[in-house]
């Protein structure tokens, strides 16, 4: 059966409503991700130039260079870790907004 044409009408309305709604919160989540995974990107291309020149300071045993390389790689390591550890953060908040709002939605269809 079919609902009448006030309540289909009214469940639009609601539909419509509730996705605005989750757009509203989803899209600064959605920037969040976008730029983590650019930071993450980014650094990962940093590290691995660093520890290439590394390999190549080593094979020349400049202690000093190696050094400063060894830290550089940690931060970088570190920085990757803990923007993976948002991205995860902020990809389950989004996904549970997602989830929460497809419920509400398929519940008016």
């Amino acid at each position: 059966k079919k609902a009448p044409k006030s309540n289909q009408y009214e469940n639009k309305k609601l539909k419509a409503a509730l996705i605005q709604e989750r757009n509203k919160l989803t899209k600064p989540l959605k920037k969040e991700l976008e730029k983590l995974e650019l930071k993450i990107i980014k650094t990962e291309e940093d590290l691995a130039k660093n520890q290439k020149d590394l390999i190549e300071f080593s094979a020349k045993n400049e202690s000093n260079k190696i050094i400063d390389l060894y830290k550089i790689i940690a931060t970088q390591e570190n920085k990757i870790e803990l923007a993976f550890e948002m991205l995860e953060i902020t990809q389950d908040k989004f996904d549970k907004i997602t989830q929460d709002y497809e419920e509400r939605i398929e519940k008016l269809e």
